[in-house]
């Protein structure tokens, strides 16, 4: 078993940056501009794995990006960033999934009370989202981001009038490599349509 941190931090490159390599794993979601890996461009709405000490480089317009990372540390100061959030995670496997992906649903939709079996950070991109927990509502707007435990549960219910999305990093157990991992609370609700859509970007093991 390990005891980690996951991070999401917000972070804007000029062109001609170079971002040097970190001791984290680490997920980028590209949230405008272009980025270079290993020769590859990729661009606003990618997303793409970053194993510890690889580099990217910003496309000729710069690039913002989320970064979601695993690290034993929080220590990756001195690169500009602007940390949105920061959680320990303990008890998981020393080897296990990292996963990102994000989820859109379109207006209205909901997803109904349901666990994953890994902890993970959630960053609202687009709409609106109320978030049900404990007994707690809390609306999500884009820029807010928020962390759920393995296990814990939640109901989400997306706005009436727009189209929804947020982007997610998850901590998986290796069983779930490649799988689904919603699991819902009611056995009612497991009949009722499912309008929410995933992306997967993808899973990689990490140690």
């Amino acid at each position: 078993m390990f005891n980690e941190t996951i991070s999401l931090s917000k972070e804007c490159h000029p062109s001609g940056a170079v971002l040097p390599g970190v001791d984290s794993y680490c997920g980028i979601w590209i949230e405008a501009g272009s980025i270079k890996l290993g020769g590859v461009r990729f661009e606003a709405g990618d997303g793409i794995y970053l194993p510890p000490g690889d580099v990217i480089q910003p496309g000729k317009e710069g690039v913002n990006i989320l970064r979601f990372a695993v690290s034993s540390s929080n220590s990756e100061e001195g690169r500009g960033d602007h940390l949105l959030l920061s959680k320990p995670v303990a008890g998981v496997s020393k080897k296990a999934v990292l996963r990102l992906d994000s989820v859109i649903f379109p207006p209205g939709a909901i997803a109904y009370l349901h666990v994953h079996p890994g902890p993970g950070i959630r960053y609202l991109t687009r709409g609106a989202l109320d978030i049900n927990s404990d007994g707690h509502v809390k609306t999500m707007r884009p820029g807010d981001c928020w962390f759920e435990d393995a296990s814990s549960p939640v109901e989400a219910t997306a706005s009436k009038t727009e189209t929804t999305q947020f982007v997610r990093a998850h901590i998986l157990p290796l069983a779930f490599e490649g799988k689904p991992t919603i699991k819902y609370l009611r056995p009612a609700d497991e009949e009722k349509p499912k309008l929410q859509e995933n992306l997967r970007y993808f899973d990689k093991i990490i140690e």
